[in-house]
């Protein structure tokens, strides 16, 4: 509820609620707030409604309206905005107040019959306090609720889903734009379960309808039973529910019993129902990251582009680096995350000496600071900021600042030796692209051991035979699945 509340006066403590219709301020007995005050006129001001938004006018008087000292004609009130008129002071309250709270004395020893939650690795005693049912929520909630790559969550859930509603098969199956259909991103099957019994047809139904499905024999269930993938994998008692995200159904999850007598009942369906919405919630916040760490990583790209036509010599540098240090990563099998970090750091070197360049009047700052201040100035993890101080760090020890071997982090070993093939490559001398590659590579090769990781090295060479480091990225790997 918003609100004005005086705060001196006769009438201190005061409340007057905001609703429809204005509220006025002044001397005459009809204002909604009176005040009698000889140089507040009898219609002095209105408060009124745009909307959600609450507004302040003076009618034109001659002594005036004030907002947080300030005279004003017309003004956005914001929540705690304090007005005053002649000698009242009045403050605008768009929130409600919290309910006060008196707290006893009671010594902690005196409680009786009290009992709390047990920790992790204890569902024998979970299931005790609040049944099976709430157990399962209880889990899935906690691992939702921890920063996870996308790959290892939904693993970790289905296989929680799973073992909850002890089935013989679990899936949560997402969709694969590029390949146009669904796929497996995290499953479960029980040690006696060799072959897959996965039906598409109750996949579809689930999807298409939007709404968990319990069918408990799905080979005399007249909605499946003429299905070719029901009939020729004797499928039986399923559970499909869809993950829904903004009324989109992002992926399915799918329950299956394969054993006599272990038929799925209503409760059951309710559960897996409850446990798809919250991986819904989870995939949602997942495919928000992305976007947003994407649409950043977008972002510098075109900053790195508008910087290299202003530097026609480096014109392409920052993103060649990029994508030789994108190509090295994914060849050493590195995580996704560590990936984006790399990608993100060889942006930021490359574009940070001419952004901090703008902010500096003394004139161009070393680039390796620039690239960490940058880095600082975005709120970019704290690995990409190691990367970029610590590339100038040598295998051998003989860097900056003496770290040497697996001391140095392996963000900034890939950044070091993408960094130097590029200069190698493409530096003034011209050549074939394959006779300029080489060249990088021997460069490279050159230094290994002493100045860079021969394992980063050995891995440029094999993504340079492979043709893994040429690879156009359109999007490059989301840098951050955590912070």
């Amino acid at each position: 509820m918003t609100r004005l509340r005086m705060l001196n006066g006769p009438e201190s403590g005061a409340t007057f609620s905001l609703g429809k219709e204005p509220l006025f301020l002044g001397g005459s007995y009809d204002c909604g707030v009176r005040i009698l005050d000889a140089s507040v006129a009898p219609e002095h001001a209105e408060v009124f409604r745009v909307d959600e938004m609450c507004f302040i006018r003076d009618l034109g008087t001659r002594t005036g309206t004030y907002v947080n000292g300030r005279s004003v004609d017309r003004e956005l009130l914001r929540d705690g905005d304090e007005v005053r008129v002649g000698d009242t002071l009045l403050v605008y309250e768009a929130r409600s107040t919290p309910t006060p709270v008196r707290f006893t004395r009671a010594a902690e020893d005196r409680l009786t019959e009290t009992e709390s939650l047990p920790r992790e690795g204890a569902p024998q005693r979970a299931s005790e306090l609040y049944g099976a049912g709430s157990r399962a929520l209880l889990r899935l909630t906690r691992l939702l609720a921890q920063a996870r790559a996308p790959e290892a969550l939904y693993r970790e859930a289905v296989q929680i889903c799973a073992e909850e509603l002890e089935v013989d098969e679990g899936y949560l199956f997402t969709p694969e734009p590029r390949r146009g259909m669904l796929v497996a991103a995290g499953s479960y099957r029980r040690a006696q379960v060799r072959d897959s019994k996965v039906s598409r047809t109750i996949l579809r139904r689930a999807l298409a309808e939007k709404r968990a499905i319990l069918s408990r024999d799905a080979m005399q269930d007249e909605r499946f039973g003429g299905g070719d993938s029901v009939r020729r994998k004797r499928i039986h008692t399923v559970i499909a529910s869809p993950v829904l995200c903004c009324g989109e159904a992002r992926g399915v999850l799918y329950l299956a019993r394969h054993r006599t007598g272990r038929v799925f009942v209503n409760e059951d369906l309710c559960l897996a129902a409850a446990m798809s919405d919250l991986l819904g919630l989870a995939v949602e916040r997942v495919h928000a990251q992305q976007e947003r760490r994407a649409g950043l990583l977008g972002t510098l790209r075109l900053l790195t582009r508008l910087h290299e036509r202003r530097d026609p010599q480096g014109a392409g540098r920052g993103l060649r680096v990029a994508g030789y240090a994108a190509g090295i990563a994914l060849q050493m099998d590195l995580p996704r995350k560590t990936r984006g970090h790399i990608e993100l750091a060889a942006l930021l070197q490359d574009l940070a000496p001419a952004v901090m360049e703008a902010d500096n009047a003394a004139g161009a700052p070393d680039a390796r600071e620039a690239a960490v201040e940058l880095a600082r100035e975005i709120a970019a993890p704290a690995r990409v900021v190691a990367a970029l101080r610590l590339a100038d760090e040598r295998w051998d020890g003989q860097g900056p600042q003496g770290l040497r071997r697996d001391s140095i982090p392996v963000a900034a070993r890939v950044l070091a030796v993408a960094r130097a093939f590029e200069a190698h490559a493409h530096g003034r001398r011209g050549g074939t692209d394959a006779g300029r590659h080489q060249r990088g590579i021997a460069a490279a090769s050159y230094e290994s051991n002493r100045r860079y990781d021969p394992q980063v090295v050995k891995a440029l060479v094999a993504a340079h035979r492979l043709g893994v480091l040429y690879t156009e990225r359109p999007d490059l790997v989301p840098f951050l699945q955590s912070a």
